[in-house]
């Protein structure tokens, strides 16, 4: 099937900003680039609703209620003429039951171990896709198989050649300053566990190692205002103690490009790590579901296969793993180090691109919507 003839219909939960939705925006992008027209059905808005009609993509707010929703997505297939699903999170089960409804392919692509809606789904022409190794063992153990495909980058978007001073001059610091940036989504209790105690850390690795530092905690919590207050407070709190405001509570912020280019050191997990090693920033990786450390080309492979400890890890985050880490990065001989960075974003290019996975995406749209055809 030519791409012109591919109409894509993308679900989502949300429209705040995370790694899916990040992710379905730049592949979003890609697919209009490559000539297929793509609908995008989310039960609620947010912050980068505006960045998919940018491009474009007509968007559609759910309702409230399910019966409702069943109703508009097939509205929104007939008038569109839809002929592939595909699905992230908690829409799968909308999805499977609309696609079954109308006998539309779907795909779902499963970011995480937090929805297990498989149970639920019933539709026979259904393709899963796994971001990561361990979402894949996790999948293959349910007896469900699918296609790795990881998260896509846009390399275009996420470069070094941005003015790294920006950030530090918003902050009122100086440029010379050495400045670590948290970035998670506060919502998940796991990420929220992980961000406080990174900041508990942050007065220990002055003392010890950074006299100067300061630290950024990007990210928020849409659903639960009071995770981010609390890590707000606990920031404010740590500032008074120490007679200066060297933690710096961000929130969610939409040039995550300008961030990472504008930190020393990045520290997260998923496709954060992947963003900032492609804006050639050195990345610690630590996610909620374990603490990998720097990143070098030399662990790589690794680190990709664990998702930067977003859904598998190592070691627990801890002190002493995490100052052993911030003296490899910023006190070691700094010209191997950025020869790292160097080597850590073409291998982000060689592997996560948007291209490359969009190309691979779409093989998988091809054998759904043509059964026995080779792709």
């Amino acid at each position: 099937m030519a791409h012109s003839q591919m109409k894509v219909l993308m679900m989502l939960e949300c429209l705040h900003i995370g790694g899916t939705e990040t992710h379905t925006l730049s592949l979003t992008k890609q697919l209009i680039h490559c000539g297929i027209d793509v609908i995008l059905y989310s039960f609620s808005g947010g912050n980068i609703h505006d960045d998919f009609t940018l491009l474009g993509c007509p968007v559609y707010i759910g309702s409230k209620t399910a019966a409702k929703r069943l109703e508009e997505v097939r509205q929104i297939i007939l008038k569109h003429q839809i002929n592939i699903i595909h699905s992230h999170d908690k829409s799968a089960e909308l999805a499977d039951n609309v696609a079954s409804k109308l006998n539309l392919p779907l795909i779902y692509t499963v970011h995480g171990t937090y929805y297990d809606v498989f149970s639920k789904l019933t539709h026979k022409n259904i393709g899963y896709i796994s971001v990561s190794f361990p979402i894949q063992q996790w999948l293959s153990a349910k007896g469900i198989s699918s296609t790795f495909i990881p998260n896509g980058i846009d390399m275009t978007k996420y470069h070094p050649n941005i003015d790294q001073r920006n950030l530090k001059l918003q902050l009122g610091i100086p440029v010379d300053t050495p400045l670590i940036v948290y970035a998670a989504r506060l919502g998940n209790r796991k990420k929220f566990n992980l961000c406080d105690a990174f900041i508990t850390t942050c007065p220990v690795v002055r003392r010890k190692l950074l006299p100067n530092m300061h630290v950024a905690i990007v990210g928020g919590s849409p659903n639960n205002k009071r995770r981010f207050n609390l890590v707000k407070n606990k920031a404010r709190k740590i500032n008074l103690q120490h007679g200066e405001n060297f933690i710096h509570v961000l929130g969610e912020r939409k040039d995550m490009e300008k961030v990472y280019c504008g930190a020393d050191c990045v520290v997260g997990t998923g496709r954060i790590a992947l963003e900032a090693m492609a804006c050639e920033t050195k990345v610690i990786a630590a996610g909620s579901a374990g603490y990998l450390g720097l990143i070098t080309p030399k662990n790589f492979h690794e680190a990709c296969l664990l998702h930067f400890g977003d859904h598998a890890g190592k070691a627990e985050f801890s002190e002493a793993v995490f100052c052993k880490d911030i003296a490899e990065a910023f006190l070691a001989d700094q010209s191997l180090v950025d020869t790292d960075r160097k080597k850590n974003r073409e291998i982000v290019k060689n592997r996560f691109s948007i291209e490359q996975v969009t190309t691979e995406l779409l093989q998988v749209y091809r054998r759904k919507m043509n059964p026995g055809i080779p792709s």
